[in-house]
């Protein structure tokens, strides 16, 4: 039996639907009383949540390429277990192993308000284990509902402590760049690493105007993403998250990349949720630490 029709047959909820991509690449679909949303299998990576009468709030580009192990542009990329290139091998994969191979969907239930949520969990095979040699187990819980919420679990099975860095590299959409400020953020430091990441602070609201590739450390708090063009907030709130990522190719770099689409750059602004850094997170034997995030529309 097919993987797609292996998966129809075991998860038969009214709200959950799957298709299958060209390359074989299957997509998991929810419809709620809530909201809309898409999700790939390969990288658990969310490509859609679009609240009811709500533009889409997940950013995904109009060139965007489905192909085997290699993440898709746009959505939500799960960075682990590092974020940017490998400390001391950058052969490695950048962001990580996860984000390109495909995860299994191990649940899904209706919650009592009708909210959907997915349970998602990485296997462990021979190549991950050259990548990456300690024993841990990795879910990722998705809850599709009035809210976005995204829990990245991850549990240290090895015999000694391991350090990671890791990120939900969160593509959002926005009526255009002009339009928007990210707030939450002033007074707080970051390394710009167009700058050969040199420490500095944030003055003020962020508007992006040209590049922009930040890491701001040590900042827990809720971020807001304020769009005047299609007159709503995006809330941002997390735990266990001490780095928020804030980037946007701008013109050149995304010409190189060949799949952001024409002008893409102008409709998006990641904003990451992350431990990177000096927020590296530190696992002991046997601890289990769970980064999540929840994101809601607010409307002006």
């Amino acid at each position: 039996m097919k993987t797609v029709d292996r998966l129809r047959k075991e998860f038969q909820v009214d709200a959950i639907s799957f298709s299958e991509t060209n390359d074989e690449i299957i997509n998991i679909e929810v419809n709620n009383k809530y909201a809309k949303a898409c999700i790939c299998l390969q990288g658990a990576q969310i490509l859609d949540w679009t609240p009811v009468n709500q533009k889409p709030v997940i950013w995904m580009s109009a060139d965007a390429l489905f192909r085997k192990n290699k993440s898709v542009r746009g959505g939500v990329p799960v960075c682990w277990p590092w974020f940017g290139d490998h400390v001391s091998n950058p052969a490695f994969p950048a962001h990580g192993y996860v984000r390109n191979n495909t995860w299994e969907l191990k649940k899904t239930e209706t919650l009592p308000d009708g909210s959907t949520r997915l349970l998602f969990i990485f296997p462990e095979n021979d190549e991950f284990k050259a990548y990456w040699p300690y024993k841990m187990k990795i879910e990722l819980h998705v809850t599709i509902g009035e809210k976005l919420q995204i829990v990245l679990k991850t549990e240290n099975l090895s015999d000694g402590d391991v350090t990671l860095t890791e990120a939900l590299h969160t593509y959002f959409n926005i009526s255009h760049i002009k339009n928007i400020s990210v707030n939450g953020l002033n007074g707080c430091q970051y390394l710009d690493k167009l700058d050969g990441y040199s420490v500095k602070e944030q003055q003020d609201n962020i508007l992006v105007k040209e590049e922009v590739d930040r890491i701001y450390i040590n900042t827990p708090d809720e971020v807001c993403i304020y769009d005047s063009g299609y007159k709503r907030n995006i809330l941002i709130n997390k735990s266990e998250s001490l780095s928020t990522i804030v980037w946007n190719p701008w013109k050149v770099k995304s010409d190189l990349m060949g799949d952001m689409g024409d002008d893409g750059y102008l409709g998006m602004v990641c904003v990451e949720t992350a431990n990177a850094a000096s927020n590296a997170v530190n696992l002991s034997a046997g601890q289990v630490h769970e980064m999540s995030v929840e994101y809601k529309v607010e409307c002006l």
